[in-house]
């Protein structure tokens, strides 16, 4: 399983602080969607706000809004607290693999490159962390999941290209048969009147035959 670094507290005062706060409790109740209106508020003051921005893309994480908590959590990359930055980075590793699940019976392509992308997110995690666990299980684990889809990938692009070879195939056989058909057609046929000609000679080889028949009974 997947698991995130959920919402922190903060380190200054003021009313952002309190929104913060007050974000926090509705987060750990589960209520995902009133929290991130608090969250929003402290933004709106302090939007430059590590803290601020993490806590909100933990919150978006939570209503599966992977593109835009990747979004917060970028933004909470510029912490200076290293543990905050090393949160950030093990969160956006997560919803890195996550945008890559969903792209994984549409577009290969994308789902592999949103894995790798994952991969580098844990990597720094656990650089900036080495006893984070769970960002070392995560990184196994996307990693096993990345060589399961590249294998994927291969039999895919190799099913496609013998599809392509198949069809150039058929094309070039068709086109033989359009040809040799054209050149059937091109055959030059007999004249009307040679063909009355002949018929007319037949008929005198068969007359003369019956009569040489007569004459010899």
């Amino acid at each position: 399983p997947i698991f995130i670094f959920s919402a922190v507290g903060v380190c200054f005062a003021g009313s952002a602080a309190n929104n913060i706060k007050e974000g926090n409790r509705l987060y750990h109740q589960g209520k995902f969607d009133e929290a991130l209106k608090y969250y929003n508020k402290a933004q709106a003051e302090e939007s430059n706000s590590a803290v601020v921005n993490f806590n909100a893309g933990a919150a978006l994480y939570q209503k599966r809004d992977y593109r835009k908590a990747a979004d917060a959590f970028t933004k909470a990359l510029v912490a200076e607290d290293r543990t905050l930055e090393a949160k950030a980075s093990y969160n956006m590793g997560n919803s890195r693999y996550r945008m890559g699940k969903l792209k994984v019976k549409m577009d290969l392509s994308s789902a592999v490159s949103f894995y790798r992308q994952a991969l580098e997110y844990y990597k720094r995690a656990i650089e900036l962390d080495p006893k984070n666990t769970d960002a070392k299980y995560n990184y196994e684990f996307v990693e096993k999941e990345l060589k399961v889809l590249l294998d994927k990938l291969k039999h895919q692009k190799q099913k496609k290209q013998q599809q392509s070879k198949n069809k150039k195939r058929n094309k070039q056989q068709q086109s033989q048969q359009s040809k040799g058909g054209e050149q059937r057609k091109q055959q030059p046929q007999q004249p009307k009147h040679q063909k009355q000609q002949n018929q007319q000679s037949q008929n005198k080889e068969e007359q003369q035959q019956k009569k040489s028949q007569g004459n010899k009974k």
